[in-house]
């Protein structure tokens, strides 16, 4: 989620619940036979934002495939749009929250954090 604001001008009230990492790394985005590489701005254990992304609508389902930085194994996941547009440039960017994320690739990203 993004943070609000309650006047112009007033700090953002935060109202993600996890923390987030900017991290370097590409996703793939898989549908049917195309992938799609996407660039992530931060990753938590909840989702990722992609900066650069022409994003898809809200509500969206998505496939992710991605590898954790020193980690060799590939994260399969599905994911729903949560926002859109809100990178640096205000057409493009991309937030997505993790929602078939079980199992041994819950406790790996959980992992990494921990190792942060």
């Amino acid at each position: 989620m993004v943070g609000s604001r309650k006047q112009a001008g007033e700090a953002q009230t935060e109202r993600r619940s996890a923390q987030r990492v900017k991290l370097d790394l590409w996703m793939e985005e898989v549908q049917g036979d195309e992938t799609y590489f996407l660039h992530t701005g931060n990753l938590s254990q909840e989702g990722v934002f992609f900066d650069q992304a022409i994003p898809h609508d809200v509500g969206a389902s998505v496939n992710l495939k991605f590898k954790l930085p020193g980690d060799d194994e590939m994260i399969i996941t599905t994911g729903k749009v949560v926002h859109a547009g809100q990178g640096s440039d205000q057409n493009i960017g991309m937030g997505v929250h993790f929602v078939e994320l079980k199992g041994k690739n819950k406790k790996r990203i959980h992992k990494f954090f921990k190792q942060l």
